[in-house]
């Protein structure tokens, strides 16, 4: 099995959890953008819903940085919590889940071709970058718009508490590249 970030790495056993995860945290972060970008979230849950993408796209970040061992294995149970919350946010958004009376959960509403759409780097931005690069003004300024946009958000995350000196550190140095 090959990590899902697409970079050809292979997934040693005692991994393979982390890996499951971060797929199942990326297709979650998909959906998410998905309806974002559709401008189908609400305006009264839309900080809501940016947040839980943001946190959701960090622990994405550390789930890989575990599968490609530049971090201690991250706790699963974080990874877990996050999914939860996700699933009780999306639980009657009939657009994006799937209902059974078999299973407890709803299984996300993704097409195949919205899965081949995932950006295996940063799915939480699958959709609108596509969004931004069809005729939205993209040029060096939306770069640098986006660029300081992230920085301002890990900064947000950091004085909260919800990231580490050093896993602000590690955010940091990604997003300037």
């Amino acid at each position: 099995m090959e990590c899902i970030c697409g970079c050809g790495t292979q997934i040693e056993r005692g991994l393979v959890d982390a890996h499951l995860q971060a797929t199942s945290v990326a297709l979650e972060l998909l959906a998410w953008d998905k309806e974002r970008t559709a401008g189908r979230i609400p305006r009264e849950e839309a900080e809501a819903i940016d947040s839980l993408i943001h946190r959701g796209a960090l622990q994405y970040r550390r789930l890989l940085d575990t599968i490609h061992a530049e971090r201690e294995a991250a706790p699963l149970s974080e990874g877990e919590a996050w999914l939860d919350e996700s699933l009780a946010l999306r639980r009657d958004r009939q657009q994006m889940t799937e209902k059974s009376w078999i299973r407890k959960s709803g299984r996300l509403r993704l097409t195949e071709e919205e899965i081949s759409m995932l950006d295996r780097q940063h799915p939480e931005r699958s959709f609108s970058d596509r969004a931004a690069g069809s005729g939205a003004v993209a040029g060096p300024d939306a770069s640098e718009a986006d660029v300081a946009g992230q920085l301002e958000r890990l900064r947000a995350l950091h004085s909260d508490g919800a990231l580490s000196d050093e896993e602000f550190a590690a955010a940091k140095r990604r997003v300037l590249g």
